[in-house]
Parts: C-alpha cells; sequence; structure tokens
C-alpha cells in the first residue's frame, strides 16, 4: 500500500477579521516585519515544521476517509488561531475537499494539541490567525482496511455495522466483507451466498418459521441465495461481533444508505437451510483449516478458511487464480506486496488481494486469520520459518 501522503504546508498569516493575504511567499513578505539573517525562522517554516512532525497523526485521520474511497483526496483547509506560548487557542475548517467529517473531526481534535514552536518569533503572537492548507493524495493500490477506520453505520435498531472491503475501499468486486455488533439485526436474503463468522458472544440465529440454531464464537456459516436469517445476543448488554461476507460483493451498498432509502427488493424465497460449521477445538495442529468448503456446501464458488501462523511463519501466495479477503480474528504480523512496503497487521485488520496479485502474511508471534477465496482453491500452503 502506497502511503498517503500529506503536501508541505504553505501557512500566511491573517488579520482577525481579514482574508487571505495570498498563498505565496510573497504576501509573507508582505506582513511580516523585517528580519536580519540571525532572526528566527519565518511563519511558513515553523508551520511547515510542525505539519511534519505530525504526518503520523494525520496520515491516521485519512484512513477514514481511504476506507470508504481509496481515490479520494483533496485539501482541507484549516484556520488557527494561536494562544500563548505558541499553543493552538482555536481550530476550524474553512474548506474541505474531503468530503468526510469522522476524517474532518479526527484532523481538527490533533491541531488542537499542537504547539508551534518559534511562531511568536517570527512575529505571530497570541491572537494571531493563520491558514494551513493540508493536501491528502489518494492510495489507489490499497489493499488493507483496519476496523476502527471504517464508518459506523446504523443497521436499524440493534446493529451497527463497518463496511471494510469493497470495491470503494479496496477494489473487491468477487466479495465484500462487512463487520457487524449486533443486539438483533436481519441479514436479508440476497441473490448471492453469504458467509458469516461468529467473533465474539454467544447469540441465536433463526430463519423461516422454525428454523433456529444457538451461535458461539468460532462458528462459521453458509447462508445460501434467497435465505434471510435473524441473529439475536443471548447475553443482556453483551452484543455479538459477527463477520458478514458476500460472494460475489455488492449487497453491502445498502449498509451504506439510509435505512428509510433502502430498497426491500428480496430475491424469490427458498427453503434452504444455513450451513452452520462447529467451532474448531484449541488443539487443532493444523495450520490452514477448512471451514465451509465443497464438503459442507456441495459448491465451488467460494471457501472460508482459518488459518493459524506461528512466530515466523508465513502464508505466501505466488500467483493465486482466485479473490482472497482476510481477516485477521487475533495477534500481530505483517502483510507484504510486490507493489507496496510491508504494513503492519493486528487484530481488526483486513486485507484484499485481486487474482494474480502475489503476497504473504507473516506472523509475528502466534496470529489467526479468517480467509475467504473465490472461487474455492484447490490447496493453500503455509510456509513455516
Amino acid at each position: 500500500m502506497s502511503t498517503p501522503s500529506v503536501r508541505k504546508a504553505n501557512a500566511l498569516p491573517r488579520t482577525r477579521a481579514g482574508r487571505p493575504r495570498g498563498w505565496v511567499l510573497f504576501g509573507l513578505l508582505l506582513v511580516l516585519p523585517a528580519r536580519t539573517a540571525s532572526a528566527a525562522p519565518s511563519l511558513d517554516v515553523v508551520v511547515a515544521r510542525t505539519v511534519r512532525g505530525n504526518y503520523g497523526a494525520l496520515h491516521g485521520c485519512y484512513r477514514k476517509v481511504l476506507a470508504e474511497d481509496r481515490t479520494r483526496g483533496g485539501t482541507l483547509f484549516v484556520r488557527i488561531t494561536l494562544g500563548a506560548g505558541d499553543a493552538v487557542k482555536a481550530v476550524r475548517a474553512e474548506r474541505d475537499e474531503l468530503g468526510n467529517a469522522g476524517a474532518t473531526a479526527c484532523i481538527l481534535g490533533w491541531i488542537r494539541g499542537w504547539t508551534f514552536a518559534g511562531a511568536a518569533a517570527s512575529g505571530a503572537g497570541a491572537g494571531s490567525e493563520i491558514t494551513v492548507p493540508l493536501t491528502f493524495r489518494p492510495a489507489p493500490d490499497q489493499f488493507l482496511v483496519r476496523a476502527e477506520d471504517a464508518r459506523e453505520l446504523d443497521n436499524g435498531p440493534g446493529n451497527v455495522a463497518r463496511v471494510l472491503l469493497h470495491t470503494g475501499s479496496v477494489g473487491a468486486a468477487r466479495a465484500s466483507m462487512v463487520l457487524h455488533r449486533v443486539t438483533r439485526a436481519v441479514f436479508d436474503a440476497v441473490p448471492g451466498d453469504q458467509a458469516l463468522y461468529v467473533l465474539f458472544g454467544p447469540g441465536l440465529m433463526q430463519w423461516g418459521r422454525r428454523g433456529s440454531r444457538k451461535l458461539r464464537v468460532g462458528m462459521a456459516v453458509w447462508v445460501p441465495a434467497g435465505v434471510s436469517v435473524v441473529c439475536s445476543a443471548r447475553r443482556a448488554g453483551e452484543p455479538m461481533m459477527l463477520l458478514q461476507l458476500f460472494v460475489p460483493g455488492g449487497p453491502e451498498v445498502r449498509y451504506r444508505s439510509r435505512p428509510a432509502d433502502r430498497a426491500r427488493k428480496q430475491p424469490p424465497a427458498r427453503r434452504a437451510t444455513p450451513v452452520v460449521v462447529s467451532p474448531l477445538p484449541a488443539s487443532v495442529k493444523q495450520r490452514i483449516i477448512p471451514r465451509l468448503d465443497r464438503r459442507a456446501m456441495r459448491h465451488t464458488r467460494f471457501s472460508l478458511l482459518e488459518v493459524r501462523l506461528g512466530p515466523g511463519e508465513e502464508l505466501r501466495r505466488t500467483r493465486p487464480a482466485e479473490d482472497e479477503l482476510c481477516y485477521v480474528v487475533g495477534g500481530s504480523g505483517t502483510a507484504t506486496r510486490p507493489s507496496s512496503s510491508s504494513v503492519e497487521l493486528a487484530g481488526g485488520s483486513a486485507m484484499y488481494y485481486p487474482p494474480r496479485t502475489p503476497h504473504a502474511v507473516k506472523g509475528a508471534g502466534p496470529m489467526r486469520l479468517i480467509q475467504l477465496l473465490a472461487p474455492a482453491p484447490s490447496r493453500v500452503q503455509v510456509r513455516k520459518p
């Protein structure tokens, strides 16, 4: 993944009631006092140095934009009022080209804690106002989304969804991934397949008039096309955490629209029974374990695997024919692709790899992954250290 970047910021003083005097160094020379060769750095140098020292925080906020649309960039113009000791007294957005309220609030929150060391010496004392343009570049080759960066979406009472992997965030079309926090949720029937994996909390799944099944952590469920299910937590005050995968992708779009605007077009109802696979015992020594495969579902449209990596072990794929979606359930490690540097993985990291894309996931310690491959492959291997 190419790291989204922030261009060097230019800052120009404003009067409290006036408009910017310009966006180039010439404007600065008009409003700043004359300086000798040994004078303090100019205000634009002070601001650029401060912004550069906070790149990491700004990038972290910008990931909220990329989690929805990896092609979206733009400039956020921030107006800052300085207080005593070069600290920020107040900050607000003047013009926002990013169009993401969460990312903007995150950036402004960080800036409130900044100190522009040397601002007073450069002529911008307490009460001075400056405007800083922060320009963010898209990450068109992004393949990883962290759960904390995805926006929380209201899916009706009792369900909050985060759409992790989809066409906008990573370019996935053959499959998509949604993370749910559920008190009670209706998962509507869709034309394709659905897979559910229980990450946390005991629950109950119901379908049709009489079908029901208790759920617990580690269970994998295949919901055939045309079948809707209702999932609810069994303990008051303890919501379930579910991973939902669509094959093919597309139905996740409904979570990104308002509940009142969602189309309720249902595929023809089917009298099919979801397939539930029990959790794996901790004693299993296999590294790659099929959870939903041809034997369980009687088709090869996709397979759901559980991958267990030890310290230094690596899941490497050279030129796979399948689309691959991964979710880190627990542990830490790194993910690499030839076209980008390695990225750090932790619980809640979701990755997408298109067909014929070499890649590798390596565990820094014990790490557990849920992996969906579409269509189902013949074989996947783990390399030991």
